[in-house]
């Protein structure tokens, strides 16, 4: 299985967005595979968009989460039988999401997100902190496995060969840590606003232990401990970069090669350890315009009419379609090709 994680320690860059538009059009271009969506933020709102959206009123999401069979609900389980152990029935948390959304390729499966999450993350801190040792391994090595877990049993049901897009909260809490810890490679998206910069430089002080200032973080110091791998950093995806002629709008020129450079200067230094031996910076157009679309509809971005109509009964028109399209087509199914 491939694995990846899309995270940001700063909200509002577009992970849901990116997490949708990847995995749905990563399963659309290859029905072949099997593709799992592990929901690990509490707002559940890659979820929500993946099993209805706005449209949908949730019911589909509130079916799932009244069952329990969501990412906290497993956990609640593992927790009241053991902490420390599979349950056995880890199939019963894939949702072939088609079968509540028509829109979703058949290829595409979910571990749905749950806002009860923040409820057991206090829980999860507390049995992680122990050094007692389990069947498997020490608890806080057991606990952070608990993605994995979920990834080694679809492994199992539904191939080898399959892929993991893991969408996270931006939070460095627990469950950010499991996400991180069950994926290879890291995908950050983000803008090219300063606000993104220092978020940078601060995942590579949380995750990495690279001192670029300020206060230092013992996470890699405990995932050494515990033999627990990080993910290398992938992709930088640079959104709201307003193409014209393939030049970013000037307003955000400056902060775009600031942003560059930085990465630029860091992936010298830790080329293999931290980052993949890949180009590292991907950009693309600005989705701001299309995004509470398909937030709304539910729909695959090469999927969208030019005129869509809202869950208000709204008429909407998408401008330049043709442009969304081959941003498809050009530099997301680049993109996707390096998956």
């Amino acid at each position: 299985m491939k694995k990846y994680a899309i995270w940001n320690n700063k909200g509002g860059v577009g992970k849901t967005f990116l997490s949708f538009v990847l995995a749905t059009e990563y399963a659309k271009s290859n029905p072949s595979t099997n593709v799992l969506i592990i929901d690990t933020c509490p707002q559940a709102d890659v979820s929500q968009v993946l099993l209805g959206g706005t449209s949908n009123e949730g019911v589909n999401y509130l079916k799932i989460s009244n069952s329990k069979k969501t990412l906290a609900g497993y956990i609640d389980e593992r927790i009241n039988k053991s902490p420390y152990s599979l349950l056995g029935s880890e199939v019963d948390f894939f949702h072939q999401v088609s079968q509540y959304n028509k829109e979703i390729p058949d290829n595409v499966y979910l571990v749905c997100g749950d806002n009860a999450l923040e409820l057991f993350a206090q829980t999860l801190t507390t049995f992680s902190g122990t050094n007692k040792v389990g069947t498997r391994g020490t608890y806080y090595k057991e606990i952070h496995r608990i993605c994995i877990d979920l990834q080694d049993a679809f492994s199992r049901k539904y191939g080898s060969e399959s892929v993991c897009f893991l969408d996270t909260n931006p939070s460095f809490s627990i469950y950010t840590k499991m996400a991180l810890y069950a994926s290879e490679q890291l995908i950050i998206p983000c803008f090219s606003d300063l606000g993104s910069l220092l978020a940078l430089k601060n995942i590579m002080r949380l995750v990495y232990s690279v001192q670029i200032s300020g206060y230092e973080s013992n996470f890699k110091e405990e995932s050494e401990k515990y033999s627990l791998a990080l993910p290398l950093i992938f992709k930088i995806v640079l959104g709201r970069s307003t193409i014209y002629n393939t030049v970013s709008a000037k307003a955000f020129q400056n902060i775009e090669n600031q942003i560059t450079q930085c990465i630029t200067d860091l992936k010298q230094q830790f080329n293999g350890s931290v980052f993949a031996n890949t180009e590292i910076v991907y950009k693309l157009r600005n989705f701001n315009s299309v995004a509470p679309i398909i937030h709304d509809t539910s729909k695959l971005l090469t999927n969208l009419n030019t005129v869509e109509t809202l869950s208000n009964q709204e008429n909407v028109t998408i401008n330049h379609i043709e442009n969304y399209r081959g941003e498809v087509d050009g530099s997301i199914k680049s993109l996707l090709n390096l998956l």
